[in-house]
């Protein structure tokens, strides 16, 4: 039986780089995102929950409905002239009352809140 590996056994390169199980497991999570790739909100949902996916024929029982929330809300921020149609950010995040939401919607907008996960991957 082929196990993930133990810590304690061998070098930590070895368990993460020459795992037959990681390995596959590598595989499976890029049929179930490759679908998304070119996506407009995969930056956004990363091709959602693992847990949510179907087949390569249906990636996410939940994609259509992400993509109608996505679409609502960046109506709603072009509305309140927050981001323009092409999503670009117009130095009106002052509109905003919720500090916490203003900084979020900063990173998101320049980029800042992607930076800390392609760091991680």
């Amino acid at each position: 039986m082929n196990r993930p590996g133990n810590i304690n056994e061998g070098n930590i390169d070895s368990f993460f780089n020459n795992n037959d199980i990681r390995k596959k497991q590598a595989r499976l999570e890029l049929e179930r995102i490759e679908p998304c790739l070119f996506c407009e909100w995969y930056k956004v949902c990363f091709g959602g929950c693992p847990a949510n996916y179907v087949s390569k024929n249906e990636p996410n029982y939940y994609c259509e409905d992400y993509k109608r929330i996505f679409r609502h809300i960046k109506n709603k921020l072009e509305n309140f002239s927050i981001i323009d149609s092409d999503g670009t950010h117009l130095d009106n995040l002052q509109k905003i009352p919720n500090q916490m939401l203003k900084e979020q919607l900063s990173n998101i907008i320049t980029g800042k809140v992607f930076e800390k996960y392609d760091g991680e991957r």
